[in-house]
Parts: structure tokens; sequence; C-alpha cells
């Protein structure tokens, strides 16, 4: 992950540590991250299981990178 890719999840905590609605620009940031990490292309959807994949993932990056 990026400093700016790490940076907007840490700003952005609320939407991996809780249960809250995302905004399409939101979904958006996160399924490009989750892209990144994956190195193939997941298009942004409002499917919960989807969504749950990419929220899982993409804080578990995080956290990984911050024990670094």
């Amino acid at each position: 992950m990026t400093q700016e890719q790490l940076d907007w999840v840490k700003q952005n905590a609320m939407l991996f540590t809780s249960n809250v609605s995302k905004t399409s620009e939101q979904l958006d940031r996160l399924f490009q991250i989750y892209s990144d990490i994956e190195g193939r292309t997941h298009r942004p959807t409002s499917c919960g299981r989807c969504v749950a994949n990419a929220v899982k993932r993409v804080y578990a990056e995080y956290k990984k990178q911050q024990e670094l």
C-alpha cells in the first residue's frame, strides 16, 4: 500500500471498524485500494459480501503495514 492509501484508511477508520453506510466515493476508493492490493481489477459494488471482503482485506493489509 502507498502512503496515500494508508493515510486514507486511517482517516476513514470508521468504515473498517464499525457497520456504517459508505458513500459511493468511499466505495470507489475502497475498491481501488483493494484492486491494487490484489493485483486485479475489482469494480465498486454495493453487494454486501463483496464490500465486506474488500473491507476485511484492505484493513488487514493496513494493520500489517502498521506493524512494520
